[in-house]
């Protein structure tokens, strides 16, 4: 359900790819959501395409419905902290149960 609705609200069409597996030497399955961007808004599409680049825009932590929720927070900070240096600004979200935990990394 969760893919479904990444891929739902993260369209391809609008620069967005939505990746489910181990991430950041975790053992369970995270999705990120990739964001393309480009360096310069220059009018000619050659332009573009030579100064896009992909950067990390939400990072997604899957947890058990059992994981204690006074920890949430804290995991998901670390996995932020965790991103590649090229990223100035990353969300967050969590979903354990029926706890949703949003953060934002600046």
């Amino acid at each position: 359900m969760l893919a479904a609705i990444l891929n739902n609200y993260y369209l391809a069409q609008n620069g967005f790819s939505v990746s489910f597996g181990t991430h950041r030497n975790s053992t369970r399955v995270d999705a990120v959501v990739f964001r393309i961007q480009s360096d310069s808004p220059g009018d000619q599409d050659q332009d573009r395409d030579r100064d896009r680049r992909v950067v990390e825009h939400m990072y997604v932590k899957i947890g058990r419905p059992t994981d204690p929720v006074a920890s949430l927070p804290d995991e998901l900070h670390n996995a932020l902290q965790g991103l590649s240096s090229e990223v100035e600004r990353c969300w967050g979200i969590t979903f354990s149960g029926l706890y949703v935990l949003f953060l934002s990394l600046l």
